[in-house]
């Protein structure tokens, strides 16, 4: 009969579970080799600039530039002004233009500050203005909105007569002040004044009183009397007695003699009534017509 095989008895073998000191320490080195970046001569190059990222800000330095240099140009002023006249009344003694141009330029060049429109002093400009050119009655000096020139408005003083003598021949305002040689007036400006001869001899410069205002008055309402009556002044003169004015007429042989001291209306009246008078009788004074003593007159 068959013998009987002895099995070998199993023998199993307890596989020992990992520790948790084992576990921690395998889950930390698994981590880190998924998620850790590489070094050495395996870490990833960064990544390429992009091209033109330099030049995308010219523009806007450009721009800027551009309106610092606007601003600065709208603030510079030029030394070089412009003149305009505001003459509205007839005649008009002033100069050219390019005689005031060429002062204004030359006190807007002295100061530094007259370069800018913010420091420029205007009002220092239009005083030394009028102070070389007695003939300008007022000035304004203003600064463009937006050019550079600097603008001077110049208004001329009234004239009322010229007066003569042996220092020359000057153009006279309302108040008796010199403004300026006859000579120095361009030809086209030349102008029909009554012109009055100084015998006294009266020192007379630019800018001086030669003659009281009250004369320079009287003799403007002589002249309107007259004239009103179609008699036409030849010529005026101040002889070398105090307070006296000789007035000739136009086509008359003789001159009339006025007193400054008193009224020229009454005395131009006067004069009108007795000059009537005598023609009515065909009297012809040889020398002169004397109204200088009121309600009475003279003739020789």
């Amino acid at each position: 009969m068959f013998k009987r095989k002895n099995k070998q008895p199993e023998v199993r073998v307890r596989t020992p579970r990992p520790s948790a000191q084992n576990s921690s320490v395998f889950s930390y080195y698994a981590s880190r080799s998924r998620t850790d970046v590489p070094t050495g001569r395996y870490q990833e190059a960064p990544a390429p600039a992009k091209r033109g990222s330099k030049w995308k800000y010219i523009p806007s330095y450009i721009a800027a530039v551009a309106l610092l240099i606007a601003v600065i140009n709208i603030f510079t002023l030029s030394t070089h002004p412009r003149v305009v006249s505001m003459a509205q009344k007839t005649p008009n003694i002033l100069r050219d233009n390019d005689i005031y141009e060429e002062a204004g330029q030359a006190l807007l060049s002295k100061s530094i500050w007259s370069r800018s429109k913010l420091t420029v002093d205007t009002n220092y400009t239009a005083r030394e203005l009028q102070r070389q050119f007695p003939e300008i009655e007022s000035v304004v000096v203003t600064m463009p909105l937006l050019g550079n020139r600097p603008v001077i408005q110049i208004a001329p003083a009234e004239p009322s007569l010229i007066m003569a003598n042996q220092t020359g021949a000057y153009v006279i305002d309302e108040q008796g002040r010199a403004l300026l040689k006859v000579r120095e007036l361009p030809l086209a400006r030349q102008f029909n004044l009554p012109t009055i001869t100084d015998d006294i001899g009266i020192e007379m410069q630019p800018g001086s009183i030669v003659l009281p205002q009250k004369t320079v008055q009287f003799i403007s309402v002589v002249k309107t009397q007259l004239a009103a009556k179609n008699i036409t002044i030849d010529s005026l003169s101040l002889p070398a007695v105090a307070n006296e004015l000789h007035v000739r007429i136009k086509g008359e042989k003789y001159f009339v003699k006025f007193n400054l001291q008193d009224d020229a209306r009454q005395q131009a009246g006067a004069f009108i009534a007795v000059k009537g008078h005598l023609k009515s009788e065909s009297i012809t004074p040889s020398e002169y017509i004397d109204v200088r003593i009121e309600d009475r007159a003279y003739y020789k």
